[in-house]
């Protein structure tokens, strides 16, 4: 992999002084240190090495799900550490260790938490205590049975960002972008937003690096110019190969508690046995059946087959 490039670039190198695994992939880090369950949180994770402060209640980890593809890198590693009983000064004294390696940084309440973050681009390390004069009563936690000290420790949470840079194929295919519709994603997403919010993991294999490519197919879907590539833009940049598509497929919502609403989905076939097909959202619409022709449009534009959900209520 090269160099750290971009926003996050001083972040990234500072994760290589650590020693984190970051670039690795993830059937690399199994295959190293191998799986096991979370002592207090019980789901199956992989420690592994960089340590960014000395008070860890247990070595950095990555989640293990099946979904995640085995060919790409975690984009994220999470811990905690703990000085002592007061959540906030769990985080300060965690803070003060990270400002040598990532420099100062000033934490504060927000909401429920006292919280302390460096954020360049899409790559992020946050510090985050719940100290629990600020949490109902009502709320109880399982894992703080098994692990009272979580109860105030600082959560330390490293999300990469990373995104794969598109291959000279997908450069090619990005370059002959032709639009077919615009689509709605988040609302509140800008163009300019999209480089600075990490990928879901579920998801890397489907996103690319957005480069300067934001610019001509945020809030479209499209294809490349020769049709094997399906390219979409809201909160990522998209670019799934035809080849991997199955079928789109439209899901309902009937008005219930909630307003009903639908969305349209891309079904991908992933080569892996045990997580063999997933979904990208494409597009969303506020009304039960707003998408069926659109799907049944752009599912026939890409010579794929067309699915519509049965209906369920939206409670």
């Amino acid at each position: 992999m090269s160099p750290p490039q971009g926003e996050g670039a001083a972040l990234l190198a500072a994760l290589d002084e650590l020693g984190l695994p970051w670039r690795e992939t993830r059937a690399a880090l199994m295959a190293r240190y191998d799986a096991r369950p979370h002592p207090a949180y019980q789901w199956d994770v992989v420690e592994v090495p960089g340590r960014p402060v000395s008070t860890l209640l247990w070595p950095l980890s990555i989640q293990v799900k099946p979904q995640f593809s085995p060919d790409y890198p975690a984009g994220r590693f999470s811990s905690a550490a703990y000085y002592g009983e007061d959540a906030y000064k769990n985080v300060d004294r965690a803070a003060k260790a990270m400002s040598t390696l990532l420099g100062p940084a000033r934490p504060a309440v927000r909401h429920n938490t006292y919280q302390c973050e460096w954020r360049a681009g899409a790559t992020s390390v946050r510090l985050t205590s719940w100290p629990p004069e600020l949490q109902s009563p009502k709320l109880t936690n399982p894992s703080h049975e098994r692990e009272p000290r979580l109860i105030t420790a600082c959560h330390v949470e490293v999300v990469t960002g990373f995104r794969p840079t598109p291959s000279p194929q997908e450069e090619a295919w990005l370059l002959s972008f032709l639009a077919i519709a615009p689509i709605r994603g988040d609302r509140r997403m800008q163009p300019e937003d999209v480089t600075k919010l990490a990928p879901m993991e579920a998801q890397v294999e489907f996103v690319r690096e957005p480069g300067d490519h934001v610019a001509r197919t945020f809030g479209l879907v499209g294809a490349s110019a020769d049709g094997r590539a399906l390219i979409f833009c809201h909160t990522q940049l998209f670019v799934i190969p035809l080849d991997v598509v199955t079928a789109f497929r439209v899901e309902r919502l009937m008005p219930a508690k909630g307003g009903g609403g639908s969305w349209l989905e891309v079904i991908c076939k992933t080569g892996e046995p045990n997580w063999p097909r997933k979904t990208v959202k494409i597009h969303s619409a506020d009304a039960p059946d707003a998408l069926n022709d659109f799907g049944a449009e752009l599912a026939g534009y890409l010579r794929r087959p067309f699915e519509l959900g049965k209906p369920s209520l939206d409670v």
